[in-house]
């Protein structure tokens, strides 16, 4: 169960793209009246929200946008089958003190990890790839090695992944997270 309401945590975290809750307390121990170096502790944890209380969130979507058991039982596939990719990005959220170089390569692995796990797109047919490959053999050692390091998998690339990742997004969630999708995509 606690599965389940963590499962659901994420999700609101996820449509308000911010955290519904601390992931940490930071604990300052004194011993004989000595402060001792702050401890940080991690744990989940699950908010009961008071009924008066109101947001001031701009949520992503909503439930005018599409139907909750929609919502619900897509979000629980994607935990299922995109959990590292999931993490990932609700990990940005969470982790807003990483680097701006560690926070960059988190969102594009995730957005790889998320796209291979979705997407359809392909590289070229399998006959083709293997004649490319074939022609390779009459270049010198050096090139030959430099080409098949790049053709060896026969996978879009991660710019192909990007794009095709942010044209499948819906047209006012593509505005909200990446205006510029081919920007995105190149930077």
């Amino acid at each position: 169960l606690l599965g389940y309401v963590k499962s659901l945590q994420d999700l609101v975290s996820f449509s308000a793209h911010t955290p519904c809750s601390p992931i940490s307390i930071t604990l300052t121990v004194q011993r004989n009246g000595v402060s001792k170096p702050d401890v940080k502790v991690l744990a989940n944890y699950v908010i009961i929200p008071t009924p008066t209380e109101t947001s001031t969130v701009n949520f992503m979507f909503g439930l005018g946008d599409m139907e909750f058991a929609n919502v619900v039982q897509t979000w629980m596939r994607i935990c299922d089958d995109h959990a590292t990719g999931r993490d990932m990005l609700l990990g940005l959220m969470y982790w807003q003190q990483l680097p701006l170089e560690a926070r960059l390569v988190t969102a594009v692995t995730a957005a790889e990890t998320l796209h291979r796990g979705i997407s359809t797109i392909e590289g070229l047919p399998k006959e083709d790839h293997e004649k490319l490959l074939e022609r390779l053999d009459g270049l010198d050692e050096r090139t030959k090695k430099w080409a098949s390091d790049r053709l060896r998998r026969n996978d879009p690339s991660l710019r192909e992944r990007l794009i095709d990742m942010a044209a499948g997004l819906d047209a006012r969630l593509c505005q909200y997270l990446l205006p510029s999708p081919e920007r995105w995509a190149t930077l």
